[in-house]
């Protein structure tokens, strides 16, 4: 075997390792993308919450420590691609977690770290206060988020990347 073999295999089981703990500690609830568990294990901690019990809750992933519904998500595209930095909400997943609800938005590092995390109450998408309408949703874009956050620092919740 080549060397480039046996630092293949040494970086696997860094991998599985890595996973075991992982899951033993409760992050990694399924076999999901590990940015997905991860997301929503962060929002439940930085909210004093729970997630949903079932993994594939429709319409929304946590409840708050105040009894909020929250639906996270995370965007993990590539530095190069033209949809990092842009998420969709669904006006179903928006019903789920309720006008006293909100959404947090996520942009994760390929190194599975969160760059960025926007917390966002429900009610501000049917304001139009937040997004670009589509279909049954909204588009969300990063920029348009930082624009409306240096208008209005108020609006809604903003984390960097101190978050790590």
């Amino acid at each position: 075997m080549s060397a480039d073999w046996e630092r293949v295999q040494q970086a696997l089981r860094l991998i599985r390792e890595a996973k075991r703990i992982l899951r033993e500690t409760g992050v990694l609830r399924s076999q999901r993308d590990l940015d997905v568990d991860l997301s929503e294990w962060y929002v439940a901690e930085a909210t004093g919450g729970r997630r949903a019990d079932s993994r594939a809750q429709a319409g929304w992933d946590v409840i708050a420590g105040d009894s909020r519904r929250i639906q996270v998500k995370k965007n993990n595209k590539s530095l190069d691609n033209p949809w990092r930095g842009t998420w969709y909400i669904s006006d179903r997943e928006l019903d789920a977690v309720g006008q006293d609800g909100s959404v947090w938005l996520l942009q994760m590092r390929d190194d599975h770290t969160i760059e960025r995390a926007y917390e966002i109450p429900a009610r501000d998408f049917q304001t139009e206060m937040v997004g670009e309408r589509s279909g049954d949703g909204y588009f969300i874009r990063s920029r348009d988020l930082a624009e409306s956050y240096q208008r209005n620092p108020g609006m809604f919740g903003c984390l960097d990347d101190s978050i790590n």
